[in-house]
């Protein structure tokens, strides 16, 4: 597959992609592993020589300071998920007796 960056994404579609919990993930390993760069690179099809995290920032719109809040929102997301699972076994019962 492929991602579609947000700035790129249709502004329809763009609330589906913050629901989904891989985008978090993403935005979290991206913006924690490349964010924090300040080398300098030459990216195709982008004029002049420019750092690793503004590229990051305007191609892709990874914030580096945002890295912590994915964390939590990935962890909102797995306690949401548990308890959502433990009300569903406690009490959709499905068995006539």
């Amino acid at each position: 597959g492929f991602v579609i960056t947000y700035p790129a994404m249709a502004i329809g579609w763009r609330w589906i992609n913050r629901a989904s919990p891989t985008t978090w993930i993403l935005y979290g390993l991206g913006a924690d592993q490349l964010g924090g760069d300040t080398g300098a690179m030459v990216a195709v099809g982008f004029p002049g020589v420019r750092t690793v995290q503004e590229f990051i920032e305007q191609y892709f719109g990874f914030e580096y300071d945002f890295r912590f809040y994915c964390i939590a929102i990935i962890m909102a997301y797995i306690v949401f998920l548990r308890v959502a699972a433990v009300l569903a076994l406690r009490y959709i019962n499905f068995l006539k007796r």
